[in-house]
């Protein structure tokens, strides 16, 4: 019984240190002016696109073709400082240079794609990326 409730209290630890790091990452991304915004392009590519339907738009946030490795990649993404969109706090994700060292079931993928529905049309959305090796805030503009 004891071993149980210690392991219960461990991962309920666990969890809420996952989510106040989502949260502190979403309100250091939404403080960030744009002046300290810098290009993502030596790091990899990203797209942003909008498909209209008839009551709301679809949107795709695409990060890919990485120049190198980026273990334990975060993501997360707002269109207007107040809403989040993210991915990569409820596992460790890998992003890989090399399509061949696509993995599923060890989470290493080539490229991040995180779909969202909204009313308005997206024109860009001011990104965080975080791994082991490199922070990033940054801004994708719709194509």
């Amino acid at each position: 019984m004891k071993k149980s409730l210690l392991i219960l209290s461990m991962l309920s630890l666990l969890v809420s240190c996952n989510k106040s790091s989502l949260e502190d990452d979403k309100k250091l991304l939404f403080s960030v002016s744009d002046d300290k915004l810098v290009s993502s392009e030596s790091y990899f590519e990203t797209s942003l696109t909008n498909v209209e339907k008839s009551d709301f738009n679809f949107v795709t946030f695409t990060i890919s073709k990485a120049n190198k490795d980026y273990k334990d990649v975060k993501v997360v993404l707002t269109t207007n400082s107040k809403n989040a969109f993210y991915f990569g706090y409820n596992a460790s994700y890998s992003l890989v240079a090399d399509k061949n060292d696509q993995n599923r079931k060890e989470n290493k993928y080539y490229g991040i794609k995180i779909n969202f529905s909204t009313v308005e049309k997206i024109e860009k959305v001011k990104v965080m990326f975080k791994s082991e090796a490199l922070t990033l805030y940054f801004e994708t503009l719709a194509s």
